[in-house]
This record gives C-alpha cells, sequence and structure tokens, in this order.
C-alpha cells in the first residue's frame, strides 16, 4: 500500500476501528497518543468502553468484548497486565492489536532465536494464552499486528511515542556496559568496541529493533526503496539492522519508491534543545507549558475559565492537536498547525486572531484584519467572546485552545527566566568563539553564586551547564581547576536549595537515588553524577569527523541537525561530510559490477532520492521541526523530519541527566 504518510495512518486506525464494535476497549499511553494526533477517540466510536491499558483495570462482567491496543513487545510486565485483566473481566471474545512487529515480540521472549525468520509462535502462543485466561479454550481469541507506532501530525512531521525510551548510550552508559557484559555473557570475551550492537543489553538491541521495524513499516507505507545514512553510534547500530533485516531487504527488492533515509542521534547535540531555541510558537510553548497528561508531545492548554469553571485544572485541558471534531473545518485545522510547526511566532499569532474573529459569536467578523501586530492581550480579548458559549466553543475547540496556549506562554513573567537563560547560553557561546571557553567556567562559578539575584534556579543553571558542554568543540576542553571550583560551589548551591524546596525535578530525582536525605556525601555524589553526565556529552561527537562545534561562526548557536541539513542542501553539492553510508552490503557491490574490486563504488548522494527522512533517535526540537521547512526552501526536494518526540527543555534534562538508556 502506498500514499501519503498521513493517509497510510488513518487507513490503518480506521481498520482498527472495525474490529472494536460493542468492545471494551483497553489502550496503552503510547498507542493513545498515537491515536490522538491521528484523528482522536472518533475512530473508535463504535467502542462500548473506553480504558486505559493497567493492571488495575477490569470490564464489567456484562461486557463480553474486549479489544487491546498495546505498543509495547508483549512479554513480561506487558504480559502480566494483560492477563490480569482478562483474567479480572468476563470476556467471551478478545482480539490483541500489537503495534509492535511478531519479530520484535519473538526477539524479546527469545532472544537467541534469528529475528530475520518468519516467526508467527509468538502470535499464535499468545492466542492460546488468551484463550486459557478466559477460561475456555472455546472462546474466540484474535492477535493481529497493524503498524501504529508512528503518527503524523502533518505530512512533514513524524513522530513515534513508543520510542521515546530509546536514546544513545554515552561515554558513562558504555562503561556501565562493559561492567554488564560479565554478568551477562559469563566466559566470553568482551568486544571491543562497548557500542557495538553485540555489546548493547538486551533492552538496549530491543528498542533498536522495535525502531526498525516502526521505519521498515513506515517505508513499506511509502513504497520505498531506501539509501540508508547515519550520524552516531546507536544511530548506526540502527541503520545496519534496517540495512540487514530480511523483511526490508525483500521490501527493497520490489519497492520502486527512491526515499533517502538519515538516521542522527540527539545526544551529539543537546545544545538545540536548551530554552529560547526557534521562533515558532511552538518553540516557546514546548519550553513553558506542560504536556498533556502521559503525552510525550502535546501541551495542555487550561480552558476551565472559558468554560465557566473557576478552579483551573477542573476539566482535562486541551491540547494543541486538532481534536477531530465533525464540525471543525479541516483546511483550518491543517492551516493552524502548519503555522504552529512551520511560521514565525507572529504570523501565528495573526492567524489564531484572524480565525476567532471569524467565528466570533459576537459578530464581530467586520474586525478581521484589523490589527496589525497581535500579541497575548488581542488573543485574550478575542477569547472573551467565547466565554461561557459553549456551543461556540466545541465549534472552534482547535482553535480557542491555540490560542489560549499562546495567551498563557506571552504572559511576560512565565518568560523572564526563559530568556536569561537564552541570553546567557548566547553569549556565552560568543565567549566560546573568541576566547575558546578560557574563564568561562569562572563566569557561571559566580553566577552560580549570584543566582538569587539574577533570578535563576538551579535547574537554569543546568541547562546552562548542558548548553556549554554539549556545544563546545570537541577538540577543546573547560580548565580544570575553573571546573573544580564550579563542582564545589555548585555542591554548596545543593545543599542550601534543598533545604528551601527549590532544587527542581531532575536534582531531586537525584537525590531520590541516593536514599532521598541531603546531606554533604550526597550532595558530593549528585555533583559528580551530573559532571559524568556531561563530560559523556562533551566529548559524544569525538570521532565523527566533523560537526565538531555546535557554535556557529558569529558565535550564535548552529546545531548539528542545522550543519547537516546545510551540508545535505548546499548548493554546489558534494561530499556531506560526517554522513556514514550504509552500502546494503554485497548487493550493492554486485548492482555496482565488478569495478568495485578495484575501488569502492562511489556512494550516492542525500539529495538523489526525491524525498529525505531525517529521523532524529530520541527526538527533534520545535527549532529542528521549522528549520527542516527552511532548508528545502527554493528546491524541489522534500524532505520529512521525525523523532520520538517534539523534545522540551525539561526532556532535555531528563534525559541527559536520569534516563537509563540501559534499563
Amino acid at each position: 500500500m502506498t500514499g501519503s504518510v498521513v493517509d497510510v495512518i488513518a487507513h490503518l486506525w480506521m481498520e482498527a476501528g472495525k474490529k472494536v464494535g460493542k468492545a471494551v476497549v483497553f489502550i496503552d499511553a503510547e498507542a493513545a497518543e498515537c491515536l490522538h494526533w491521528s484523528g482522536g477517540v472518533n475512530l473508535l466510536k463504535r467502542a462500548a468502553l473506553l480504558r486505559e491499558f493497567s493492571i488495575f483495570e477490569s470490564a464489567p462482567a456484562d461486557y463480553k468484548k474486549a479489544v487491546f491496543v498495546i505498543s509495547s513487545p508483549i512479554a513480561g510486565s506487558v504480559e502480566e497486565t494483560l492477563k490480569a485483566i482478562i483474567s479480572t473481566s468476563s470476556f467471551h471474545y478478545c482480539v490483541v492489536i500489537t503495534t509492535c512487529h511478531p519479530a520484535v515480540t519473538s526477539f524479546t521472549n527469545h532472544p537467541m532465536k534469528d529475528w530475520n525468520l518468519e516467526d508467527q509462535n509468538s502470535i499464535l502462543s499468545l492466542e492460546e494464552n488468551l484463550l486459557h485466561w478466559m477460561g475456555n479454550v472455546n472462546m474466540t481469541a484474535e492477535v493481529l499486528h497493524l503498524p501504529l507506532s508512528i503518527c503524523a501530525p502533518c505530512p512533514s512531521l513524524l513522530l513515534s511515542p513508543p520510542l521515546c525510551a530509546l536514546i544513545a548510550p554515552t561515554s558513562p552508559d558504555l562503561e556501565r556496559i562493559k561492567c554488564l557484559w560479565p554478568q551477562q555473557h559469563a566466559g566470553q570475551p568482551p568486544p571491543s568496541d562497548p557500542a557495538c550492537w553485540a555489546a548493547l543489553p538486551l533492552p538496549l538491541q530491543t528498542r533498536l529493533r522495535q525502531s526498525v521495524a516502526s521505519l521498515h513499516s513506515l517505508l513499506a507505507s511509502l513504497g520505498a526503496k531506501e539509501e540508508i545514512w547515519s550520524v552516531g553510534n546507536l544511530a548506526r547500530s540502527l541503520g545496519d539492522q534496517l540495512e540487514a533485516w530480511t523483511p526490508a531487504r525483500t521490501r527493497r527488492k520490489t519497492a520502486s519508491n527512491k526515499v533517502s533515509l538519515i538516521l542522527v542521534d540527539r545526544t551529539l547535540d543537546f545544545a538545540s534543545c536548551c530554552p529560547g531555541a526557534g521562533d515558532t510558537l511552538l518553540a516557546r510553548a514546548t519550553d513553558i507549558l506542560p504536556r498533556l497528561p502521559q503525552h510525550s508531545t502535546d501541551l495542555a492548554s487550561d480552558l476551565s475559565r472559558l468554560f465557566g469553571h473557576s478552579a483551573s485544572g477542573t476539566l482535562l485541558p486541551a491540547g494543541i492537536a486538532s481534536p477531530s471534531l465533525k464540525y471543525e473545518d479541516k483546511e483550518r485545522e491543517e492551516e493552524e498547525l502548519e503555522a504552529l510547526l512551520f511560521y514565525p511566532e507572529k504570523e501565528t499569532l495573526a492567524l489564531l486572531h484572524r480565525n476567532l474573529m471569524a467565528s466570533s459569536p459576537q459578530m464581530r467578523r467586520n474586525e478581521v484584519g484589523s490589527k496589525k501586530v497581535v500579541s497575548g492581550a488581542v488573543l485574550s480579548n478575542d477569547l472573551k467572546d467565547f466565554q461561557g458559549d459553549q456551543d461556540a466553543l466545541l465549534a472552534n475547540l482547535s482553535t480557542i485552545s491555540r490560542a489560549q496556549a499562546a495567551v498563557t506562554c506571552l504572559v511576560p513573567e512565565v518568560n523572564l527566566r526563559r530568556k536569561k537563560v537564552s541570553g546567557l547560553c548566547a553569549q556565552y557561546a560568543q565567549a566560546i568563539r573568541q576566547s575558546g571557553g578560557a574563564g568561562l567556567l569562572a563566569e557561571v562559578t559566580d553566577l552560580v553564586r549570584g543566582r538569587k539575584d539574577a533570578g535563576l534556579k538551579l535547574e537554569d543553571l543546568l541547562h546552562i551547564l548542558l548548553y556549554l558542554y554539549s556545544a563546545l568543540d570537541v577538540r577543546d576542553q573547560f580548565d580544570t581547576e575553573e571546573e573544580e571550583r564550579l563542582r564545589s560551589v555548585l555542591g554548596e548551591a545543593l545543599l542550601k536549595d534543598s533545604s528551601e524546596g527549590e532544587l527542581g525535578e531532575v536534582l531531586d530525582c537525584l537525590i531520590e537515588r541516593r536514599g532521598g536525605e541531603m546531606d554533604e556525601l550526597v550532595a558530593l555524589a549528585v555533583v559528580d553524577n551530573l559532571w559524568e553526565r556531561l563530560e559523556g556529552l562533551r566529548v559524544a561527537r569525538d570521532g565523527l569527523g566533523a560537526f565538531h562545534s555546535l557554535i556557529g561562526g558569529e558565535g550564535g548557536g548552529w546545531g548539528l541537525v542545522e550543519q547537516l541539513l546545510g551540508e545535505v542542501y548546499r548548493k554546489e553539492g558534494g561530499d556531506v561530510n560526517g554522513l556514514y553510508h550504509h552500502s546494503q552490503g554485497l548487493g550493492a557491490m554486485l548492482r555496482s559490477g565488478l569495478g568495485w574490486l578495484g575501488s569502492a563504488p562511489s556512494a550516492p548522494h542525500p539529495r538523489e532520492a526525491p524525498l529525505v527522512i531525517l529521523w532524529v533517535v530520541g527526538g527533534v526540537t520545535a527549532g529542528e521541526v521549522a528549520l527542516a521547512k527552511k532548508a528545502v526552501a527554493g528546491t524541489e526536494s522534500k524532505l520529512t523530519i521525525g523523532g520520538s518526540r517534539v523534545v522540551s527543555p525539561r526532556d532535555a534534562l531528563n534525559l541527559a541527566f536520569t534516563h537509563d538508556c540501559l534499563a
């Protein structure tokens, strides 16, 4: 099946919707998020009830049919949850829709099996288990695979919430891999490279192969025959696995649509994830607004006041995704989402103002276009027309949700720290450009001491440190004495701010891992942990042969994705520095003729394909999403950017300092 990604995803969810008639549907958070971006719960409107896929859930006794939509391999705790729900209900008919390829489930349960083989045993075994859990083998059980793990808010942006936990290991993780090897492979010599596929722990291998299967399904929907490039160790492993997997090789034999797939590791650039990166409304909102509960990308816009509730949060907050209400204007929906993702903030605000005026229940349509500059105050005044009018609110829910989000994140007070952190990062980038970072950490030390006067918190300083260590040229390093002094002062600040309850989520988590009681030893351990991670990120780009620094010639930010797209779409063409090309093995050599015996065949250029897909392993930033559209302006190339989610500054801190990529 070929077509646009959006159409294919919608078709697959409609196929899932055919199974849910009169059923209790249990759906996990990641699959629910994919549904959220793909049309919403209207696609499952034939269901009798909707429930979270949780071990604490069950169905009332008079409901006899269940449909489970599960995005993880059905093994371990996921299988136990499935068993618990069925065992405590009274089902006669169970359907399990797994968005995870059967080969990944088989690999999870039996790692020694060859995952290249067509193996339906995991599906057959699960069907038998479903019958046993229902308590009667004469009942009906069905298991099917639908590749619903990728969603597309628009054709040029792809997200995969089930893959949010996948991110490349850095040097501290690689040291742990070396320590884990003897425990998991007794008597076997360890691989020389702890970043190679064979050395990776099973959970990380499983996530990688889940990514392989998801990308394969995406490419199959496009009828794609891909050339693969990668930047970074984990991206390279992902490319190798996709290139060698039998179903993908079989697909490429008959596919005719050429696609260039570029895989990039997020850990090579966390500097682009810091506050203030990007000039779209989505970039600002991602920095400031909280997530929708259990979502990895959509943001919460509180409409309680507009619906007449005095207490904030009395209603589940709306998001920026379309709710797919049947009376919403589809063209307006698409235009607004495109503006949020790709257009400068002032253009998006003007569009939201026009759309609010055009649909105002106060009949102010003659005022459309009367405002030259639209501010948060203007939008707030526009929204007053809808307050308490439930029909008007529901008829324009998407526009109102996005406008309310804009109003919330344009309040000057909530932007003060964001602007300060962004300004300091820019200032320090100039200093690095001019002096290579000499004396810079001494300035940061003074900033830690004077953080209260500057209106900053320790979490803000973590953003600054993350920026500095990620952006620094891999051939440089900071002064050791300055670094030691900064670590000492930061430890003292931890002790002080801990007693005042002002540490923030990341530092609280690191303290909790050490027992939760703060003292000098715990503060020292937390600081050591932070620097271990920072040092790992500082050297993450070492050995690439390109992308040494993330600071441009003028001293501003110059992210890795920006540099990479600049190379790919360079007018004069030529090889792209730093890209590793996956040559597709012996088949590529044979296609190139016997000339490969004398010299290696020349690698193709990513721009030779009509469609380029840039996939960031670990998630993309709002700034990178907007950048993708600018990169192809004036060319005939089509560029789609994707990743597990749109990464916020808070996400970046968690991924850099607290997330266990090996677990």
